[in-house]
């Protein structure tokens, strides 16, 4: 697509038809030229961004990752710790129950005699 279309008149007369041509088309090229440049530049410079913030947004990620991982490795002990103590408390119930059964069965016992 041409940039430049038209060109002055003064500067048409001093150029003539052949330069004018000539002239308009030097400019559209070197106009080009600089668009395609202006584009790459622009491209390599959000290409050089984009690399940069996925890098930041991984680093992000792996943070959060290992937070995630040392909360759950805690919630694990914490549901062992718990699971341990109701155990514990579990088994205290049945062989105190167990106990006073045998006590009471004994005594009950020793009372009929």
């Amino acid at each position: 697509m041409a940039i430049v279309q038209k060109v002055p008149r003064k500067l048409e007369e001093v150029l003539g038809p052949d330069g004018t041509d000539q002239f308009v088309d030097f400019l559209n090229v070197s106009f080009n030229t600089q668009k395609e440049d202006v584009v790459e530049l622009v491209a390599d410079k959000f290409e050089r961004k984009l690399v940069e913030e996925i890098s930041k947004a991984k680093i992000d990620i792996a943070n959060v990752k290992g937070s995630l991982e040392t909360q759950i490795a805690n919630l694990d002990s914490k549901i062992s710790k718990e699971i341990a103590t109701q155990t514990r408390w579990i088994l205290t119930a049945i062989l105190g129950g167990a106990t006073l059964i045998s006590f009471f069965s004994f005594l009950g016992n020793f009372v009929k005699h």
